[in-house]
C-alpha cells in the first residue's frame, strides 16, 4: 500500500469521532471527538479507567485485537481507518502511525539482540535490505541519545537500563518517519531524570521531523511541559479540551502547584473538572 498523502492545507491530520466497548464493559468510550493538526502535540489526561489508553489503542485499531469494538470514524490524512482491511492496517501501524507503549521491557523480546529488533522493524515496511538501512539506523540511535557501536547493537534488552530500552522502542517507532506518534504513558516507568530526557526527545522529534504526537499520561506536569493542546477524559468522555497553558492554568489546584507536580494529587484535580467542551481544533 502506498504511503498516505499529507493532510490537505488547513485540514487535521487526525479527526476522531468514536465510541468503544468491551464485551463486559460497554461505553468505555462515549462519543469521544477530537482532532490533531500536523505537527501538533495533544495530551490526553484523566483518572485511571477514564479511557486514555483505550483511545491510544483505538486510533490504530489495535483495540479490536484485544476484544474491543469501535464505532464511529477515525479519519487519518483524509482516509477513514475504520474502512481499512487488516492487511492495510498492518501497513499503517509502524509506518504512518508509530506506537510507544508504557513498558519498554515488555515491548522488546528478551531473546533478541537490539540490532535484530531494529532490523525487523525496518523489514516490516521496507523492501531495501538491512545493509541499506544499518548506517542510517546508527545515526538515528545517536539522535535518540544512544550508543551506535556494534557492542551496543549486540546487547540484549536485559543489558539496557529502562531509559535506554525506551529510547530503543522510540527509535523503532520513528524509523519510518510516521506522521503520528502515539505515546501511551511512555514516561511512567522511568525515573525523573529519564522522564525529562524522554520528554526532551519527544520535543525534538516534533520540532525536527514535524511529527504529530498523541501523548497519553496521568502526569499533568509532563503534559504541561510537552503538549500544545490538552484534553481531559472522565468516564470515557472527553469533557474539556483547549490550549495546554491556558487550560492547566485555569484549572490549577487550590494550593497553586502545577497539577501533577510533587505533592500534587492528579485524581483530586481531575475529579473537579466537569464542564463539557469537545476538542475540535
Amino acid at each position: 500500500m502506498a504511503r498516505f498523502t499529507e493532510a490537505a492545507p488547513g485540514q487535521p491530520l487526525l479527526a476522531v469521532e468514536i465510541s468503544a466497548d468491551y464485551p463486559e464493559k460497554p461505553r468505555v468510550l462515549d462519543r469521544v471527538s477530537f482532532v490533531i493538526r500536523p505537527a501538533e502535540i495533544l495530551g490526553l489526561i484523566g483518572q485511571s479507567g477514564s479511557g486514555k489508553s483505550t483511545i491510544a489503542l483505538a486510533v490504530p485499531r489495535l483495540l479490536e485485537l484485544r476484544g474491543g469494538r469501535i464505532r464511529g470514524s477515525i479519519q487519518f490524512c483524509g482516509r477513514d481507518l475504520m474502512t481499512l482491511k487488516a492487511r492495510e492496517l498492518r501497513q499503517v501501524r509502524g509506518r504512518e502511525i508509530g506506537m510507544v507503549p508504557q513498558s519498554p521491557m515488555s515491548a522488546l523480546n528478551p531473546a533478541l539482540r537490539i540490532e535484530t529488533h531494529l532490523r525487523e522493524a525496518w523489514r516490516a515496511h521496507r523492501r531495501e535490505g538491512w545493509a541499506f538501512a544499518k548506517e542510517p539506523t546508527r545515526d538515528l540511535l545517536i539522535r535518540m541519545g544512544l550508543p551506535a557501536d556494534d557492542a551496543f547493537l549486540r546487547r540484549l534488552p536485559r543489558q539496557l537500563s529502562v531509559g535506554q530500552a525506551q529510547r530503543v522502542v522510540i527509535a523503532m517507532a520513528v524509523m519510518h518517519r510516521p506522521k503520528l506518534l502515539i505515546a501511551d504513558e511512555a514516561t511512567s516507568a522511568l525515573d525523573p531524570v529519564s522522564q525529562n530526557e524522554i520528554l526532551a526527545l519527544f520535543r525534538k522529534l516534533n520540532r525536527e521531523m514535524q511529527m504529530a504526537i498523541l501523548y497519553v499520561s496521568h502526569d499533568l506536569a509532563s503534559v504541561g511541559r510537552l503538549c500544545h493542546t490538552v484534553g481531559i477524559l472522565e468516564g470515557g468522555r472527553l469533557i474539556q479540551c483547549g490550549p495546554a497553558a491556558g487550560l492547566l492554568a485555569s484549572l490549577a489546584v487550590a494550593d497553586g502547584r502545577l497539577p501533577g507536580a510533587p505533592g500534587g494529587t492528579d485524581d483530586r484535580f481531575l475529579s473537579s473538572v466537569n464542564q463539557p467542551l469537545f476538542c475540535e481544533g
